[in-house]
């Protein structure tokens, strides 16, 4: 199998946001014990390339910031917004 250098995932502002949001949680609230290290990695990996990436990670209003994405997201959800 042929190896390739990566694979690059687009996301919108508030699509990444929810998603290291959940990263967050699931790695530090989650026994991870289940999973294999290979898996393990990959989780940190994603939620350090996120951190980076996404403004307002360390900002004073962090948690109003996600709650604006998930509204963001649940409209996308319910049909009013075409998530793409």
């Amino acid at each position: 199998m042929e190896q390739k250098k990566g694979v690059a995932i687009e996301l919108k502002y508030h699509e990444a946001l929810v998603l290291f949001e959940w990263l967050s949680n699931f790695v530090d609230d989650t026994e991870l014990e289940g999973l294999l290290p290979s898996e393990r990695r990959v989780l940190w990996d994603m939620q350090c390339v996120l951190e980076k990436n996404i403004d307002g990670v360390f900002s004073s209003n962090y948690g109003e910031l996600v709650e604006e994405a998930r509204k963001k997201v649940d409209e996308w959800e319910n049909g009013s917004e075409a998530c793409e």
